[in-house]
């Protein structure tokens, strides 16, 4: 099945109202960054995560249409706070493993970072998945 990223520019402030920690997703990511970044062009845009630190939340809304989103809030003086929330409900429901959903968070952390998406079906930054299981 085809699942589907998605970024979205929702408020996260409750979200972030936590207390904030390193996301293993990140650290995983960072693995990958590069592959992340070829064909897929850095951009300027105002979604890039300032701080560094991207929380990574489980969320439950099994049949949106999105394996994971990332959400930012810029506050106007050049601050970006974000988080990036994991359908685990969604991609139970197509079958997905462990991978699955690493390379989910992996995608998102792109945005995090700043990546577009990208029109090359073999990059990380390409806006569909198909599951595989694993």
């Amino acid at each position: 099945m085809l699942g589907r990223f998605g970024v979205g520019t929702a408020s996260v402030w409750a979200a972030l109202g936590s207390l904030k920690a390193w996301s293993a997703g990140l650290l995983a990511a960072v693995a990958v960054a590069a592959a992340m970044a070829e064909g897929a062009e850095a951009s300027t845009g105002g979604w890039a995560d300032s701080d560094g630190y991207v929380p990574v939340h489980s969320v439950c809304y099994s049949g949106t249409g999105y394996l994971a989103y990332y959400a930012w809030y810029a506050d106007g003086y050049g601050n970006v706070e974000g988080a990036v929330y994991v359908d685990d409900c969604l991609l139970a429901d197509y079958g997905a493993g462990p991978y699955d959903r690493q390379r989910a968070i992996d995608h998102e952390m792109g945005h995090a970072w700043g990546l577009p998406h990208s029109s090359d079906p073999d990059n990380y930054m390409y806006p569909y998945y198909a599951v595989t299981g694993t």
